[in-house]
C-alpha cells in the first residue's frame, strides 16, 4: 500500500512454487485438538465479557485499547498453556515412537499471565515462561528415558545454543525443544519433524 501497488507486487514467490522448484521441503501438517477444562472454560468466558463489555459499538472499536490489549493476550495465553496440550503432546509423542522421535524439533508457547486491569481485578495465576516447556521435557523424559533431548531458548547464551543446534545436527540430540527461538528464518537440514504446541499467526514463523 505504501507504493500503491497491486497483486502480485514487485515480485510473488508463494511458499507452494519455493517448495516445487525445490528451495523448502514438502511438509505434511496434522493438526491435533486440545480442549480447555472447566476452570480455563470459565477464564476465558470472564475475560470474552469483560471484552465484549469494552467495545463500542458506535465507534467500532475498544474503549479502552490498554485494557482490552491485556485482556486479548491473557484469553491468547489461556488456549497456548491449556493444561489438555500436555496429553496432547503425550499422544503425539506415543503415536511417533521412541525410534521415530530423533531430528525433532518441540515448539512451546512464551508468555507470562498479566494483570487484567479490570475493577475487581481478577488476577490470572503468575506463570514463568519456563514452566509450559519444562513440563514437555519431564513428560518426554519421563516416557523415552533414553532420549537425549534439552530445551533451546532465549534465555540461553549465544554459545549454549550454538552447542546446543550443533549437537541436535549431529544426531546427538534426539529432541530439541525451543522457545522465542528456531521458529524463523534457521536453517537445520537434518530436521525431520516439527511438533508445534501452539499456533501462531505469523506468516514468517508458519
Amino acid at each position: 500500500s505504501f507504493f500503491n501497488d497491486s497483486h502480485p507486487y514487485i515480485y510473488s514467490f508463494p511458499m507452494s512454487q519455493a517448495i516445487k522448484e525445490g528451495r523448502l521441503c514438502k511438509y505434511y501438517y496434522y493438526p491435533k485438538l486440545a480442549y480447555l477444562n472447566d476452570d480455563e472454560m470459565a477464564l476465558y468466558s470472564l475475560i470474552s465479557k469483560k471484552l465484549a463489555q469494552l467495545w463500542d459499538n458506535e465507534k467500532g472499536r475498544f474503549k479502552n485499547k490498554q485494557e482490552a490489549e491485556t485482556l486479548l493476550m491473557n484469553r491468547k495465553r489461556i488456549i497456548h498453556k491449556c493444561a489438555d496440550k500436555i496429553n496432547v503432546y503425550k499422544d503425539i509423542i506415543a503415536e511417533i515412537g521412541e525410534e521415530d522421535l530423533k531430528y525433532t524439533f518441540v515448539y512451546a508457547p512464551q508468555g507470562k499471565y498479566e494483570k487484567l486491569g479490570i475493577k475487581d481485578e481478577v488476577t490470572l495465576t503468575e506463570e514463568d515462561d519456563l514452566s509450559f516447556i519444562q513440563k514437555l521435557l519431564d513428560e518426554t523424559k519421563a516416557m523415552y528415558p533414553g532420549k537425549r533431548c534439552n530445551t533451546f531458548t532465549g534465555q540461553d547464551s549465544k554459545d549454549k545454543r550454538s552447542v546446543l543446534l550443533k549437537s541436535f545436527t549431529n544426531g546427538n540430540l534426539d529432541l530439541l525443544l525451543a522457545m522465542k527461538c528456531l521458529d524463523e528464518g534457521v536453517d537445520v537440514p537434518r530436521a525431520e519433524r516439527g511438533i508445534f504446541t501452539s499456533s501462531t499467526g505469523n506468516p514468517r514463523e508458519f
